[in-house]
């Protein structure tokens, strides 16, 4: 059933909250939806640790068990970056 909705919103451009307890599927049902979509999906976690279990363990599984020849990329949000500004930041804040 989550697939199944999961499906529907990717294909018509919609938004979808799901709640399940734990080992329920939820993992799995999003992203076979978004392996089988036939557009760029963006699946955006809570943790790194639930990013890098779906992108090293989850999404080759299912792309192996579904033969997808797609791409998939891992992009980590812009805090894990040291940005100019920020170095500046912290060698001003160093200097008090």
């Amino acid at each position: 059933m989550m697939a199944q909705e999961v499906t529907e919103v990717i294909n018509f451009k919609q938004e979808l909250v799901v709640e399940a307890g734990t080992s329920t599927g939820k993992t799995f049902a999003y992203l076979v939806s978004a392996l089988r979509a036939d557009r760029k999906v963006i699946i955006s976690t809570g943790s790194k640790a639930l990013q890098d279990q779906l992108y090293v363990r989850d999404l080759p599984t299912l792309a192996k068990a579904l033969n997808y020849k797609g791409k998939m990329a891992l992009l980590k949000g812009h805090y894990n970056y040291l940005w100019l500004e920020r170095l500046k930041q912290q060698s001003d804040d160093a200097r008090i």
